[in-house]
């Protein structure tokens, strides 16, 4: 299992005030399939929940990108969980978005990522 965590708050640099939604793209780049949970968190609890297959790498559905996200300008949690070990074999891609328009990109250096 791999855990990738994205926090943005007030005066950081993803900062949470600057980001009514974001998008997610997230690619598997290994030879295995597996299951991607995504949960998102804010202060008043979960307020988004997917879950989705990705195939290995060789296939066009190893990519998931996700629509908007509502995030309503306020500080919020995003936590993607994979049911196998992949902290290596996969990227992940954050757009924030103020307006529909991304405002800042994300990358694995700036989630907190375990397994």
């Amino acid at each position: 299992m791999s855990v990738f965590r994205f926090t943005s708050a007030p005066h950081t640099a993803f900062c949470s005030s600057h980001i009514d939604a974001v998008q997610l793209v997230f690619t598997n780049s290994s030879s295995n399939d597996f299951d991607l949970l995504i949960q998102g968190f804010n202060g008043t609890g979960l307020f988004f929940l997917g879950l989705t297959h990705l195939e290995a790498a060789s296939s066009p559905l190893s990519v998931y990108q996700t629509a908007d996200i509502p995030t309503h300008a306020v500080s919020f949690e995003l936590l993607l969980v994979t049911n196998v070990e992949c902290a290596t074999t996969a990227s992940v891609l954050l757009f924030a978005k103020q307006k529909g328009q991304t405002v800042a990109i994300a990358t694995n250096a700036d989630f907190e990522i375990g397994g």
